[in-house]
């Protein structure tokens, strides 16, 4: 049977796969389940870009028929609403009691969970495994936002199941506020050296040369090491990048990335401004229709463009949501530009 007949939590709940090039950090993944035995909700924390959710992804997948997942892109506000965490939830839980998919006619609420509350906290205490609740990207949320959804946490099995967040306690305390649980920070480090040779590997890299990019990712940052990866593997040409005084700190090698914008190509800055500043999700054909654009035209200057990625369904989106933040700063001083001449 083929991975892609298997129905489990994860793919109920519709996540992506693991990067093809992923960097398995098993020792985290051990760490997390080793504290989970001993408290309730586990923080993931660590500097920006250090690779915390592509960490909690590879532990959805792990464990993915006992841990039910929630992950928001923060650019797309769907995916942070209400009725899509209701909807998530609740279809992976019914799944997890009763072994099968729930009817897509079914109108979700609240009064679901308590329908299914005795049957749960049956298979909770019945299955060998624990039952995880995995949830990545709530850290970066408001405080109004946050408060839209506490009554969908308020009725998840707290004490009987193990919590993982993304992001530190500080910006989430108000999820599980009033409950008598226990909780543990992990903070994720960079990437050490030997985990920058594994991930850089296929660029053709000396010893000395493996060093001077592991210093260049401020020492192993996953999300500068992949910029670079992007830069050298377009360019191909490691020598270059790495003798440019240009190339130092992340937001010059995203400036270098960046140089390839057409700055007096009007379609090209209306097509990276939806990108960067539209909350919905976006594919070449919605980007063509809401511009007016032909496919063709969005496709071409999109594709020249090596921190957009385009899935197999065309989706689009940049690199990371660092770079989409480098992008809106970028792309707000364009428009200026375009508005004064």
């Amino acid at each position: 049977m083929s991975n892609a007949s298997i129905i489990s939590l994860a793919t109920i709940s519709g996540i992506k796969k693991t990067p093809i090039d992923l960097i398995h950090r098993d020792p985290f993944i051990d760490l997390i389940s080793k504290t989970t035995d001993k408290y309730d909700i586990v923080f993931i924390d660590g500097s920006e870009g250090v690779g915390k959710s592509t960490l909690l992804l590879d532990f959805i997948w792990k464990n993915q028929f006992n841990t039910v997942s929630h992950i928001i892109e923060t650019n797309f506000n769907y995916t942070y609403s209400y009725d899509c965490l209701l909807d998530n939830i609740y279809s992976q839980l019914y799944f997890y009691c009763f072994n099968e998919t729930i009817d897509p006619n079914i109108n979700i609420d609240d009064s679901l969970f308590t329908s299914i509350n005795g049957k749960l906290f049956r298979k909770i205490k019945q299955n060998k495994a624990p039952l995880y609740f995995v949830f990545d990207g709530f850290s970066e949320l408001n405080s109004n936002q946050i408060v839209k959804l506490i009554s969908i946490f308020d009725n998840l099995p707290w004490g009987r199941a193990k919590f993982i967040f993304s992001g530190s306690k500080d910006n989430l305390k108000d999820l599980f506020s009033g409950k008598n649980l226990t909780d543990k920070e992990i903070t994720l480090p960079n990437f050490g050296l030997n985990e920058t040779k594994q991930y850089m590997q296929g660029l053709g890299a000396s010893e000395e040369e493996m060093q001077e990019l592991h210093t260049i990712s401020l020492k192993g940052n996953p999300e500068i090491l992949n910029t670079i990866k992007r830069e050298i593997k377009n360019t191909d040409d490691l020598k270059a990048f790495l003798e440019s005084t240009e190339n130092k700190d992340k937001n010059a090698i995203f400036e270098k990335q960046w140089s390839v914008v057409q700055a007096n190509n009007e379609s090209q800055i209306q097509i990276l401004s939806i990108i960067a500043f539209t909350d919905i999700k976006l594919d070449i054909t919605k980007i063509s229709h809401i511009l007016e654009l032909k496919y063709e035209l969005v496709k071409e200057l999109l594709s020249a463009l090596n921190f957009i990625d385009i899935d197999s369904q065309e989706n689009v989106n940049f690199q990371s949501e660092t770079f989409r933040k480098f992008a809106q700063i970028k792309l707000k001083k364009m428009r200026i530009g375009f508005m004064t001449h």
